[in-house]
């Protein structure tokens, strides 16, 4: 508890901030630093042999018997305790379809491709929804990243998202790798530009409330 409380304080006075943890390296090199600092890393919780307790000093084999694959709260994007916004709006009906798979259906590891697409699918519905009923106008050469941060913008005019979002969103218009509209053009036009399921999940964490605010 201690080790995640000091992660959470890291994070909220932004001493570290999302972009330095993105790749493995960076992971590592967070972890590391804990770990100097005299943070419990390594640790198995209650009940579950570490390597060196379970007597054979075989990492790999704990590992083996410890990581199966996803669990099943993790197999999709969207969070099973979410509610569907689109639920009930006639005008949204792909849109309330799209959620229902991304929610349901379309699994990690499986269907990395098409949930990257619809994601990307399910937000531009999104803030055309939002920009229409708000009378935001868009002209027809105006970037995606550009959509969607005046769809930010109104939110936080609106009370719909607070500073801290805001910011958050303004990385994601950047053209920068991983966690940005940039990427999310690249899952749908872009043949060499894979999907990972980390990268699905900081993108979706991005841009939920953005989906979820569309349609209040």
């Amino acid at each position: 508890m201690q080790t995640l409380k000091r992660i959470a304080d890291d994070l909220n006075t932004r001493e570290i901030v999302l972009g330095d943890l993105w790749n493995n390296e960076g992971k590592r090199r967070y972890l590391d630093r804990l770990k100097s600092e005299g943070f419990a890393i390594d640790v198995a919780p209650a009940g579950r042999p570490t390597p060196v307790e379970n007597g054979n000093g075989s990492a790999a084999l704990v590992a083996q018997r410890t990581r199966k694959g996803p669990t099943p709260k993790d197999k999709h994007l969207i969070s099973s305790a979410d509610k569907n916004p689109f639920l009930d709006q006639p005008d949204l009906e792909r849109a309330e379809k799209i959620w229902g798979e991304l929610q349901f259906t379309l699994e990690f590891d499986r269907h990395d491709n098409a949930i990257a697409v619809l994601m990307r699918v399910l937000l531009e519905l999104a803030i055309i929804y939002y920009a229409r009923a708000q009378g935001l106008a868009f002209s027809s050469a105006e970037p995606f990243a550009r959509r969607v941060s005046s769809v930010a913008d109104s939110m936080l005019n609106r009370g719909m998202l607070d500073a801290r979002g805001r910011s958050i969103i303004r990385k994601f218009e950047s053209d920068r790798p991983i966690v940005s509209a940039h990427s999310m053009h690249q899952y749908v036009h872009n043949p060499n530009f894979h999907p990972a399921k980390s990268d699905l999940k900081a993108i979706w964490n991005v841009v939920r409330q953005i989906i979820i605010n569309s349609v209040r």
